[in-house]
């Protein structure tokens, strides 16, 4: 063989090797493009979700607390009227037992002089005089 016939077979299998080398190079970094893209695909995907997910909770916090101002303030406009109906009420029976007293005093002094009624206590502190 000549020089020039192993010359050539080297050269064309080098080239061949190169070609060879490119194809793949090529392809290889075809898909690492693709996979890169997806990758930024979904980041951004995420970061879309993320955005959303932080919106609900800050809208989530914001009911949170506006639902906690408003049990406070029934709690608060529950106690108010839970002490405002006990003074209440509190005075309807000192006002209710004076009334009685009153009443039942007329109506011993009425019995005292249309009858012979006399009062238990009278009764038995006179019976104890006596005795």
């Amino acid at each position: 063989m000549d020089s020039y016939a192993i010359l050539w077979g080297f050269v064309g299998g080098l080239l061949s090797v190169v070609g060879t080398a490119l194809t793949v190079s090529n392809n290889l970094n075809h898909r690492f493009s693709r996979l890169d893209s997806k990758i930024g695909e979904l980041d951004h995907r995420l970061s879309l979700n993320l955005e959303k997910i932080n919106g609900l909770m800050e809208r989530f916090r914001a009911s949170q607390v506006e639902h906690n101002e408003l049990l406070g303030y029934q709690i608060h406009a529950n106690r108010e009227l839970i002490e405002h109906r006990s003074r209440r009420l509190t005075a309807e029976r000192e006002q209710l037992e004076a009334r009685l007293a009153e009443d039942i005093a007329e109506i011993k002094g009425y019995l005292e002089k249309s009858t012979s009624f006399v009062d238990r206590g009278r009764r038995q502190g006179n019976s104890e005089g006596e005795r």
